[in-house]
């Protein structure tokens, strides 16, 4: 469905509101932005911000935000088959799902067609879109790539889905865009494996980026609309992404707890002295790394040296 038709009168308050752009000292309007909570630790942390488009894109946006579940249970509820539509508003109903691709170590492939919504102030339509979507169980990533739409000429993006941590931070709030070295990279994968043994926070760092070309480009000042409604429909998903964990946590609550698999808590209590001795080796791991480049050699050593205690 294209976009509805609004009174003269509606869409002359619209020019009138759009109009007072923000422009920065050298003329140019600032990027549209928004934040819910922009401190990290507030349990409703979450910013959206539109970014220099892709090449061939109209708009480029990036939402950032905290879930209260393990990522392994974020991936879940992003790519389970079971009536997406009763958790994200944003989807009024799934078409059909065709597996394209499954290789049984976390990788699939699927081709999803939805009906979709969007929503400004008193305006609002469907439209059907057809996209390829590849996830990576293991890396925690999802892409979807548009194959056909009634609205959009191109669509695509990409979810990031981590443990809500310092380096998921890092990488995605404080530091976004850095290219980091491999001293980054191994202290990430010990902190990884600490989680695996001894349970991490229970929450997800989440992020969302997305880029669209709509088929019909509106005239300035309306084309600020068209932003408008896709910052809105990339933070009403974040949103229902939360209400959803809510509800999963509130339905474990009730049925006595988180069960062995769940993602979220030690999966086996380690004996108190292995994990003690265990957490002092790490942090000494990542002095060295953090300290000076060849305490790699040594780190990897001490590594060693923590799984030939754990076996014995």
């Amino acid at each position: 469905m294209g976009l509805v038709q609004a009174p003269c009168a509606v869409l002359t308050a619209i020019k009138r509101r759009i109009g007072r752009r923000s422009t920065s000292d050298d003329g140019h309007e600032t990027s549209l932005s928004y934040s819910s909570e922009s401190d990290p630790s507030s349990p409703h942390f979450l910013t959206v911000s539109i970014e220099q488009p892709l090449k061939g894109f109209f708009v480029t946006l990036k939402a950032v935000g905290k879930v209260d579940l393990p990522p392994r249970q974020v991936f879940d509820i992003l790519t389970s088959s079971e009536n997406p539509s009763e958790v994200f508003k944003s989807i009024k109903r799934v078409n059909y799902r065709k597996p394209i691709r499954d290789d049984g170590n976390g990788k699939k492939q699927t081709e999803v067609e939805h009906v979709g919504l969007w929503r400004f102030g008193p305006f609002k339509g469907e439209f059907i879109v057809r996209m390829m979507v590849t996830q990576d169980r293991n890396k925690g990533r999802i892409k979807f790539k548009l194959l056909k739409s009634s609205l959009m000429r191109d669509f695509s993006g990409e979810w990031c889905i981590e443990p809500f941590d310092e380096d998921s931070l890092d990488e995605m709030v404080r530091y976004p865009g850095r290219q980091w070295g491999f001293g980054h990279s191994f202290k990430k994968a010990m902190h990884r494996f600490e989680e695996g043994v001894f349970g991490g926070s229970g929450k997800s760092l989440v992020q969302l980026r997305q880029s669209v070309q709509p088929k019909f480009m509106p005239p300035p000042p309306l084309d600020r609309v068209l932003k408008q409604i896709t910052l809105w429909q990339i933070k009403c998903i974040i949103r229902d992404l939360n209400a959803e964990a809510e509800r999963v946590k509130a339905q474990k609550s009730r049925r006595g707890g988180w069960r062995v698999g769940d993602g979220a808590g030690p999966p086996a209590i380690a004996p108190a002295a292995f994990r003690d001795e265990a957490m002092r080796r790490w942090q000494a791991v990542f002095r060295r790394i953090g300290g000076q480049d060849h305490g790699v050699s040594d780190a990897l050593e001490t590594l060693e040296m923590t799984g030939r205690d754990r076996i014995e």
